[in-house]
């Protein structure tokens, strides 16, 4: 048997401390009634009648040692084992030792889940969680099987799966406590009942795991979409001719699928919010695919940085004839025109998207008024019979006031409303350069 004995350093490194403390004592007090040191005896030294007393509290106490061991590994009275790290049980949590079980007579104890004695990695929810209770919990969540075996000894299968959303004792955060039908809001990705994931599973769009409690999934990470929607049909449907315009930014990836359906629906999308795409518009979807303007190819995903430079330049191919800054000069009388001079810079990416948001301030498709061309043209001469003159005169647009353009000294307001980088054109002060009359309105 000595061949085998490890040193008190070793036995402290992957046991317990027999050093010093209450455990130093002659190895033969542990392992002397048994042929090995695999095997050992706590009854020994700790007798029945005070170990017992001292486990009143603890449901499911056995007094062997193969138990003792099991919540003393380390040796010490407290135990080494850090539940919270597990499951929370501390006072106060759902699953507290000894509080009121929820859907049993009785009150929380370490065997209600841990129904075999000693082997306290096999834990047991369906014990208090039968299926009769759980179903009309989880009928908006379509991972819970329709019925299981309540108790789960044979294969622990349904309390893995419990265990993979409710590793905290809790419902997970994304999701309201009471997620009966209709299943609450699910912002951003909708999954209440009539949307297009209304119960589907879970876990087939959350496939990560958690790196402190691996057994568990990671609802904080981004959905997973490629699971469901495999291939060929999902790229046949976007590259489809039935859906014009559309495939511009198209990849078969997670991150795509959500940067155009962030909420899990199918479409049409409601661009009109953002900037006007639908037919008949003049970034119609089936003339500028979405790749015109949503440029980024690296991260497919973002969509709010985009282009106008890319098509409106001064290039021959400039799909504006004579070029952007032909546009943006002096206007004659009549021109289709509302601000000028600005160089389009697009010598680096923070010049381009600096032009891009001067695009935008003006062309956001804020303009509103009826009797105005359309949301992204205001001709001059419109303009001067709705307002005054601003092809030429003192408030002629090709002018400046300390290096602000005309137009954005009157209209210095922000569509706050609905769209914050364009102009709020129905807004106009006087003020910023007649200082001695007050504001008035554009007539």
């Amino acid at each position: 048997r000595w061949l085998t004995l490890p040193t008190a350093a070793q036995h402290s490194a992957l046991y317990f401390s027999i050093a010093s403390g209450p455990h130093a004592v002659d190895c033969d007090s542990c392992h002397g009634g048994t042929p090995t040191f695999v095997d050992f005896d706590c009854l020994s030294c700790h007798p029945q009648a005070p170990t017992t007393a001292s486990h009143a509290a603890i449901g499911g106490f056995t007094y062997d040692s193969p138990s003792c061991y099991g919540c003393h590994p380390d040796g010490t009275k407290s135990g080494a084992i850090d539940h919270t790290r597990k499951f929370p049980i501390a006072p106060g949590q759902v699953h507290a030792i000894g509080s009121p079980s929820v859907h049993l007579q009785g009150t929380i104890q370490c065997a209600s889940c841990h129904t075999k004695a000693a082997a306290w990695a096999s834990v047991d929810c369906t014990v208090c969680h039968t299926s009769t209770a759980m179903q009309p919990l989880h009928a908006a969540v379509g991972d819970l099987p329709a019925s299981y075996a309540s108790p789960d000894t044979a294969t622990s299968a349904t309390t893995a799966l419990c265990l993979k959303c409710h590793a905290d004792s809790t419902v997970p955060a994304s999701i309201a406590s009471a997620h009966t039908p209709p299943a609450p809001a699910h912002t951003p990705f909708l999954v209440a009942s009539g949307t297009a994931h209304f119960r589907q599973d879970c876990l087939g769009c959350h496939v990560a795991s958690r790196t402190d409690k691996p057994w568990a999934a990671d609802f904080a990470q981004a959905q997973h979409c490629t699971g469901c929607h495999v291939e060929p049909a999902t790229s046949a449907n976007h590259l489809s001719t039935s859906w014009p315009g559309y495939p511009g930014t198209y990849g078969y990836t997670d991150a795509a699928c959500l940067g155009c359906h962030a909420d899990g629906s199918i479409g049409p999308f409601e661009h009109s919010a953002s900037f006007p795409t639908a037919p008949g518009n003049v970034h119609s979807s089936g003339v500028a695919p979405c790749l015109s303007c949503h440029t980024s190819s690296t991260a497919p995903d973002d969509i709010t940085t985009i282009s106008c430079v890319g098509c409106h330049d001064n290039s021959a191919s400039s799909v504006d004839p004579g070029g952007v800054n032909a546009k943006h000069t002096t206007p004659a009388a009549g021109a289709n025109m509302v601000g000028f001079g600005y160089t389009f810079d697009t010598s680096t990416p923070s010049a381009a998207i600096a032009t891009n948001g001067l695009c935008l301030k003006c062309h956001a498709g804020t303009i509103a008024t009826k009797s105005w061309k359309n949301t992204l043209v205001l001709p001059l001469t419109q303009h001067s019979s709705l307002c005054f003159g601003v092809s030429s005169g003192d408030h002629r647009v090709n002018q400046s006031r300390n290096g602000t353009p005309a137009c954005f000294v009157c209209h210095s307001a922000m569509n706050t409303g609905s769209k914050p980088w364009g102009v709020d054109w129905a807004q106009a002060g006087c003020t910023p350069c007649h200082t001695n009359r007050t504001p008035t309105t554009c007539r």
